[in-house]
């Protein structure tokens, strides 16, 4: 209809008419696309906003999982720290020199020693990683628009998270799992598995006389300490990034 009565005004030479005509083309054609655009955004807003909600729930459970771990990670301090404190009166000191000065409150976890002896044996062996949940926020990822509109800094706070836990992740692969492993065959070297149920002066005297496996017993008390220093740096984080989203959401 409005292509006839332009052809109809240029063959009345109606300039005016059809100026007017072009005019209307133009305004419809950017309110054409300025309401598509619009509507796109609501949809992806909408989208992200239904992601962010499963990426809370998400970080939530990351901080479940954190929690277990952390208690696993004071179970095998505590056992690790006491055997050798018993038998050497060595333990990780609170306060360690690095090339920054020195590092204060370095165990940061409630010493209490096992109740019973084979409880040492068994928790000082008793090794958990933790696994960050990746499914919401990968998804986010592939979505393509990663800016989170009206909440600034949030993306760059959400990759640098998850950045982190990976690389400690990773770090757990390659270290902490290797010390359990080496602490659980020093046991097996010396015929104690963890269904073994010794008395404390059997540990004692085991332990002063193996120079391998006091030191196996070191090294997990300080990966125990290493472990529980990141793990609740990620733990604040995790709450952190909740809180934030959970604010923007009001």
């Amino acid at each position: 209809m409005l292509l006839r009565r332009v052809i109809e005004h240029v063959k009345a030479q109606n300039w005016t008419a059809v100026a007017l005509d072009f005019i209307i083309v133009v305004v419809g054609v950017f309110i054409g696309i300025q309401v598509s655009n619009w509507n796109a955004a609501q949809i992806n807003a909408a989208r992200q906003e239904t992601l962010l909600r499963e990426l809370t729930a998400d970080l939530r459970a990351d901080i479940e999982e954190l929690d277990a771990t952390l208690e696993v990670t004071r179970l095998r301090f505590n056992a690790a720290e006491t055997l050798v404190a018993r038998a050497s009166g060595w333990r990780v000191p609170n306060e360690y020199p690095t090339g920054f000065g020195t590092s204060g409150g370095m165990t940061q976890i409630e010493r209490e020693a096992p109740e019973a002896p084979k409880d040492a044996v068994y928790f000082a062996q008793r090794y958990v990683g933790f696994d960050i949940s990746r499914r919401s926020f990968d998804a986010l990822i592939a979505d393509g628009d990663f800016t989170f509109a009206g909440r600034p800094g949030l993306a760059s706070k959400l990759r640098s998270h998850y950045a982190y836990a990976e690389i400690w992740i990773d770090a757990e692969d390659g270290r902490q799992l290797a010390v359990s492993r080496e602490l659980q065959k020093a046991f097996l070297r010396v015929g104690f598995s963890i269904f073994e149920d010794p008395d404390w002066e059997e540990l004692d005297v085991l332990v002063a006389s193996d120079p391998e496996l006091a030191g196996a017993l070191k090294a997990t008390a300080w990966e125990a300490v290493i472990q529980n220093i990141v793990l609740r740096q990620i733990r604040a984080d995790t709450e952190a990034l909740i809180k934030e989203i959970e604010e923007d959401d009001k």
